[in-house]
């Protein structure tokens, strides 16, 4: 088909696509304002072995590189910990947690709860399990995760309104063409 012959299916059901999309855009509209809301708080942690010494003598400058390696490489299990279902089942939580490592030693520990309250006592909670978990698992190793800078304040964990519409009325606007399209198609 020709691009007039669609142009000419889309004037004459532009009505029908444009109620389409407005209730598209209304619904998404609506669900964005009853979404559940909570409070997400986010904090950034450096994951050190503890007994590592700031002034260390030149000669052992070989023995820091190991340590810190080591340190490296715990990065990637500590995540793994901190993920895992048997970990987050033991803390009995009321929320959400999220790990995202960011770089080497570096985490970025994400906590979702009902109230500002419980989203920073489930982070309290998460910092302090984990560092016992470490201890439990491996009595000898000195890894600990630390948080780095100042603790910021939870913030609400809306969607956005104005994105969740556009999609919203992005998504009404494709199936209205599906529907004209098939009512084309099966010439109704």
């Amino acid at each position: 088909m020709e691009l007039k012959l669609y142009i000419a299916i889309i004037k004459k059901n532009i009505l029908i696509i444009t109620l389409i999309t407005f209730l598209g855009a209304a619904i998404a509209f609506y669900l964005s304002l009853n979404l559940q809301s909570g409070y997400k708080f986010a904090q950034t942690f450096y994951i050190l072995d503890q007994n590592t010494v700031p002034s260390l003598p030149a000669d052992t400058a070989q023995n820091s590189y190991f340590t810190q390696e080591k340190a490296r490489n715990f990065t990637d299990t500590a995540v793994a910990i901190l993920t895992s279902p048997d970990f987050t089942g033991d803390l009995d939580i009321q929320g959400s947690i999220s790990v995202r490592k960011q770089a080497p030693q570096v985490i970025k520990i994400t906590t979702l709860a009902q109230d500002q309250e419980a989203a920073k006592s489930l982070m309290e909670k998460v910092i302090t399990s984990f560092n016992a978990k470490i201890l439990k698992l491996q009595p000898s190793s000195a890894f600990q995760i630390n948080a780095i800078g100042k603790v910021p304040d939870p913030e609400p964990a809306n969607p956005s309104p104005k994105i969740v519409l556009a999609f919203g009325a992005a998504s009404g606007f494709v199936v209205a063409l599906i529907t004209v399209g098939l009512k084309t198609y099966f010439r109704l």
